[in-house]
């Protein structure tokens, strides 16, 4: 049966030959013309990526808005883990501890490796780093997927009063 849907996860390769796994993805897909299209390298169980983020993604003048320096983080930990363990991961809990503020138009590069797993959770952290020196650092719990096209992260919230929080909003 074919598959009409234009998001369907394919997989296509790096002139290097690394797969990408989502590449419409805001952050790294390479197709998405709206998107920041990093490119992560992978050393061991590690990646990195060098980037310079311009005034589109700002916050006040001059600085990176913090939901991208979130955004660059998170991507840099999905691919870690993707890389690991060879499983798509949902994003369930990120922690980030913003330092400094980055000024755009700078190159700054992003680190993440894998920190441990139990059974479809595993954690990763990593680093903004501009001019060498830590800018922002964070940690990540994600869900492992083992099917690329994903649809629900398959996940229920048990909290009863959190529930009925969200329920009178």
């Amino acid at each position: 049966m074919k598959n009409d849907n234009p998001y369907a996860e394919t997989k296509i390769l790096h002139d290097d030959k690394t797969e990408i796994f989502h590449y419409h993805c805001f952050a790294c897909g390479q197709t998405n013309q709206d998107g920041l299209q990093l490119q992560f390298e992978s050393k061991g169980d590690q990646v990195t990526c060098h980037t310079t983020i311009n005034e589109q993604h700002q916050g006040y003048s001059g600085l990176v808005h913090g939901g991208i320096i979130a955004t660059l983080m998170d991507a840099a930990m999905v691919r870690c883990l993707h890389n690991r363990f060879n499983q798509s991961p949902l994003t369930c809990r990120l922690d980030i501890r913003y330092l400094k503020s980055i000024p755009t138009n700078m190159e700054i590069t992003i680190a993440a490796f894998p920190k441990r797993r139990r059974g479809f959770m595993c954690w990763a952290e990593g680093v903004v780093l501009c001019n060498g020196h830590v800018y922002a650092k964070g940690r990540g719990t994600f869900k492992l997927q083992e099917n690329a096209n994903i649809s629900s992260s398959g996940m229920k919230n048990n909290n009863k009063k959190e529930n009925q929080w969200i329920q009178k909003i």
